[in-house]
């Protein structure tokens, strides 16, 4: 559980004292999926930060499972950050140099097989990080966090740079991470918000305007997993699995062979076997064979003449 009290976040602008976050106090069970949106500016990402303790509030306290983190030493903070805590960055934070899977596994050795899968990133596991697009590097970081394998996951905009294909992907995956774990995530995506949320905090300048609770929420569950056939597209699956052959090389010059060796075989059959073509080598041959057999009955040449004079 992850509690906040009377939390104020003060940033100082030359003389000006900005209020990021106002007196705000909230409590969040161990799982569920709980969006945070709001205008630009209103204090999303900085509450999220205090949150995931990447940032210190100037008041209030802050409670992990309990431990009044506000207060611990940078030793303890960093423990607690590192075995029950993962973010996903709106920047995803790859190495670029670095493969897809050394960057899923640099934490933890965790295996995440099946998560991998549904991500539809098992294809590019060997690439590395800086060859693939925003919306495959945002699918890695998740399943970065997956292998770290935390009870708290926080997300910044994770889909406020992918398109709307790539975007449900990473709802879906998040809200059946949720079933098991929290997940809190900041969006301007107030359709997905309402979609996939169980419950959504509305903040305006830096104070809590609205914090609303999903109702049916098992059947807002059920209906997102059941659905998942429906929410890609036929299309969509035919581009990730073209893209899938095409980060294996081999394989993809394999298949063209064959396949045009099949075309050709197929088309050849069709030339030397119709029935029009079959009558015509059929005809010439009992031309020339009556022709032979007219030559050889009237001339004393040798077989090999008598047919070079026919094929003349």
């Amino acid at each position: 559980m992850i509690k906040i009290e009377n939390v104020t976040k003060i940033y100082k602008d030359h003389d000006e004292d900005i209020i990021a976050i106002d007196n705000i106090s909230l409590e969040f069970e161990n799982t569920g999926l709980v969006v945070i949106v709001g205008s630009s500016g209103c204090g999303k990402s900085t509450l999220l930060n205090i949150l995931a303790t990447l940032d210190m509030p100037n008041e209030g306290n802050i409670y992990i499972d309990d431990v009044n983190i506000s207060k611990c030493s940078k030793k303890t903070l960093s423990k607690i950050r590192k075995s029950k805590i993962s973010t996903v960055f709106q920047e995803n934070n790859l190495l670029d140099n670095f493969s897809v899977k050394d960057n899923i596994y640099i934490i933890k050795n965790t295996e995440i097989i099946d998560d991998i899968e549904k991500l539809q990133i098992a294809g590019l596991l060997d690439k590395k990080a800086s060859k693939i697009s925003g919306g495959e590097a945002q699918r890695c970081a998740i399943a970065r966090c997956l292998s770290k394998d935390t009870q708290y996951i926080f997300a910044d905009e994770p889909t406020g740079s992918v398109d709307q294909e790539n975007a449900n992907i990473i709802f879906q995956m998040l809200k059946e991470i949720s079933l098991n774990k929290l997940v809190i995530v900041v969006t301007h995506d107030i359709e997905s918000a309402n979609l996939y949320g169980d419950r959504i905090i509305e903040l305006e300048c830096g104070k809590v305007i609205n914090d609303k609770v999903i109702s049916n929420k098992n059947k807002e569950t059920n209906n997102v997993n059941n659905n998942n056939e429906n929410k890609i597209s036929f299309l969509s699956r035919i581009r990730f699995c073209i893209k899938s052959l095409l980060s294996k090389t081999f394989l993809l010059v394999l298949s063209t062979i064959f396949i045009v060796s099949a075309i050709m075989g197929i088309n050849l059959f069709y030339e030397l076997f119709t029935m029009d073509n079959c009558t015509i080598v059929l005809n010439e041959c009992y031309d020339k064979s009556q022709s032979y057999l007219l030559y050889s009955n009237r001339t004393s040449l040798p077989d090999e003449e008598v047919y070079d004079s026919i094929t003349i």
